[in-house]
């Protein structure tokens, strides 16, 4: 009894560890190694302000910065007053050489912006997030030699290479009628978003995600069933495999918290917008989001689970109360002609087949809807009450025998 209790506890121990791990392994292998999946995720952001406005921004400067626009106006100018105008209109024209200078660059940000809101931005976007998901493989397999649009070099710097956006912003400034458009040169400029000195840690990372992939959950739910089963009480080993889930998930929960903290109070150090950069890492958890609410919701009904059915005297008199209200129901039903003998002895026969029935339902729902805490509750509440409403039907007599049965006993305590 007491070595099995400890290989129960060891297996639901092990398996509460691996669910956070399997669930970033899983999303890492959708998100990182799958391409379409990435550009899915990631492709709405061209549409976001906070990101617009960060890449109008860096874009605005890099040009401002690289087209030399002082000496653009100061030539123009000077050309004018090589013509031999008079002093007078001379001095009157070196007063007007900051003013226009100013107004070329108010000239290419306004340019820049309608470029980022407009679908160019959009489909430039895309193309560089297809190229950025090639190359972050490839950097991560420190092959940091790969030219494309996502760069991470020795030290760790993950930057976005801006080269292709602003060749799109170039193309559409030239075509809403910005002459000086043409004078931008080819620009090898980079958005750094991150910066960590563990790009090792990265390859390794990468290659565990591309062996374990969708292993590693399934080796976590193997080890949770497992220490259910070995467990002499399997009750308590439910309600333990339930705390452990939902220590997990908010383990998962409290941990994209601190990350989004730590990279807001690092984002002026790295030269990106705290906005910009908080969107960004949003989008990439939000799917780890959604499964980390839902494995603490499933570890919630797992732990009311396992305490419903110990030998406690609440849970007893919960059974019970279950009991005798399923049977007035049942009573009510039959009154009203809406049971009957057939039927109930019919569902008794499928008792397996509506219970898969119904799981299987579940699971399309889960599939079909977001998972957000409030679905996940809905079809959880709702999958609950179909059962009970499965068991009021089916049973062909009542449950006051059973109801005393309980009250008796005390106990539904599962032992094997």
């Amino acid at each position: 009894m007491r070595v099995r209790t400890i290989i129960a506890a060891l297996c639901i121990s092990l398996a509460a560890i691996l669910v956070p791990f399997g669930v970033l392994a899983t999303w890492a292998e959708s998100q990182l190694l799958d391409e379409g999946r990435f550009i899915e995720t990631f492709a709405p952001l061209a549409e976001h302000p906070a990101i617009q406005e960060e890449i109008t921004t860096q874009v605005s400067n890099v040009i401002n910065t690289e087209l030399d626009i002082d000496g653009l106006t100061d030539a123009v100018f000077d050309g004018v007053i090589g013509l031999g105008l008079p002093d007078t209109a001379s001095a009157a024209l070196n007063l007007l050489r900051q003013p226009a200078a100013d107004g070329m660059r108010g000239a290419v940000s306004a340019g820049v912006s309608q470029a980022v809101n407009s679908d160019v931005f959009a489909v430039a976007w895309e193309q560089a997030l297809r190229v950025s998901h090639r190359a972050f493989l490839a950097a991560a397999s420190q092959n940091t030699d790969t030219g494309n649009t996502l760069t991470i070099d020795s030290s760790g710097a993950v930057a976005i290479q801006l080269a292709p956006i602003i060749e799109a912003v170039k193309d559409s400034l030239s075509d809403r009628g910005f002459a000086f458009a043409a004078a931008i040169p080819v620009i090898q400029a980079e958005l750094t978003i991150a910066q960590s000195d563990a790009l090792p840690t990265l390859a390794l990372a990468v290659t565990l995600t591309a062996l374990l992939g969708w292993w590693l959950p399934v080796i976590a739910a193997v080890l949770l069933i497992a220490g259910i089963l070995t467990a002499p009480r399997r009750s308590r080993a439910v309600c333990g495999a339930g705390v452990g889930l939902m220590i997990g998930s908010v383990a998962m929960l409290v941990l994209f918290e601190v990350v989004a903290a730590v990279l807001r109070s690092q984002a002026p150090s790295i030269g990106i917008g705290a906005e910009a950069l908080a969107v960004l890492f949003s989008q990439v958890v939000s799917g780890l989001r959604s499964v980390a609410s839902v494995i603490l919701i499933f570890g919630l009904v797992l732990a009311v689970l396992g305490l419903s059915f110990g030998g406690s005297r609440r849970s007893t008199a919960l059974r019970a109360r279950i009991a005798v209200t399923t049977t007035q129901v049942q009573r009510r039903f039959t009154e009203w002609g809406l049971r009957s003998e057939a039927v109930g002895t019919w569902l008794v026969k499928l008792r397996v087949l509506t219970r898969v029935l119904l799981i299987a339902l579940v699971a399309l729902l889960l599939t079909m809807l977001p998972l957000t805490v409030g679905w996940v509750l809905v079809i959880a509440l709702c999958a609950l009450f179909l059962w009970w409403l499965l068991i009021v039907f089916e049973l062909p007599g009542d449950l006051s025998a059973e109801a005393a049965t309980i009250e008796s006993n005390g106990s539904f305590e599962t032992h094997s």
